[in-house]
């Protein structure tokens, strides 16, 4: 009797532990399940905020919710690599010659993707935008040493067209009147076209002309205070195609300006009190130099003429 009742007591302990056993294991079982649960809803949350990182343009901190949600979900998943090409590839888009990683894992990462859910119809928008985002990645270079080498092609590149940008400032701020006329005074100007002092004309606003023959041409010469500022010609046709002739004048002499100067001019219509004839003053400014060429088109003589006059002068003038 004393023996069945010890034996009855051992097998309640025994049913007592082996029930702490079974609570603890389905403790365990349910730690780990919410465990993994609240991981899971931490990469959707940090998925959340990198769509609105990306929505507001701020695709650098998308990349790196969306790395951040790669963790928490214990690897990637399609809509995090979907949005994390888009977002690395706005970023290089941005700025394609700042870092050769992040185009290597933009290429890496889409050709996985194009690769991975080639066929999937649920997946099919996002491989289609996929797509298209890795074409902006096709001619960028392979290779780190290829991408450091069009740098520094790109860096010499840029050094050229700012040192010919310079130059072109330099002529621009010069004293050259452009087609071989320099900035000098009245007396020089006489004495190298061996102008007579009665062929000095004085003009309504108080500056001096001059009217001389120059390689083969006559220019009017303009004076202000003494020196010369611009000067005139005159284009000169037999019939009415004349208008275009000197439209096609007009558009040649603009290119090289723009060309010589490196920027275009600021334009507006002339009006004139004296003569229903109108013109174009262009302008060619940087800092105090101002370039003006005007352009009129008239009759006179029983001939259609284009007369171009250009300024050069400081605004301080």
């Amino acid at each position: 009797m004393m023996k069945a009742k010890l034996n009855d007591l051992f097998q309640k302990r025994r049913d007592i532990f082996r029930g702490k056993g079974n609570c603890l294991l389905l403790f365990i079982l349910l730690s780990t399940f919410f465990v993994k649960t609240s991981f899971a809803q931490l990469a959707k949350m940090q998925f959340e905020d990198a769509e609105a990182a990306y929505n507001e343009g701020k695709y650098a901190e998308a990349v790196k919710l969306l790395d951040e949600a790669e963790r928490s979900n214990k690897g990637a998943n399609p809509p995090i690599m979907y949005l994390r090409i888009l977002s690395r590839v706005e970023l290089i888009k941005q700025n394609p010659e700042k870092d050769f990683d992040l185009i290597d894992k933009a290429r890496k990462e889409s050709n996985l993707f194009l690769k991975t859910y080639n066929g999937n119809a649920q997946l099919e928008d996002k491989y289609r935008e996929v797509y298209q985002a890795s074409k902006v990645l096709k001619d960028l270079p392979l290779t780190r040493e290829a991408f450091e080498e069009s740098l520094v092609n790109k860096k010499q590149a840029a050094a050229e067209a700012e040192r010919i940008r310079k130059e072109k400032l330099r002529l621009f701020h010069s004293d050259d009147l452009t087609q071989g006329f320099k900035k000098g005074s009245l007396e020089e100007y006489r004495k190298i076209y061996q102008v007579k002092k009665a062929s000095v004309f004085k003009m309504p606003n108080g500056d001096r002309q001059i009217y001389v023959r120059h390689e083969g041409r006559y220019y009017y010469i303009y004076f202000r205070n003494g020196e010369a500022y611009g000067y005139s010609t005159t284009e000169e046709f037999k019939d009415d195609e004349a208008h275009q002739a000197g439209k096609r004048i007009q558009a040649k002499k603009i290119a090289h300006f723009n060309n010589a100067f490196g920027f275009a001019p600021e334009s507006e219509v002339q009006k004139y009190v004296k003569s229903t004839t109108t013109g174009t003053k262009y302008k060619w400014a940087h800092g105090n130099t101002v370039f003006y060429m005007e352009v009129v088109f008239y009759v006179s003589g029983g001939a259609y003429k284009c007369s171009i006059d250009y300024y050069n002068f400081d605004k301080r003038d």
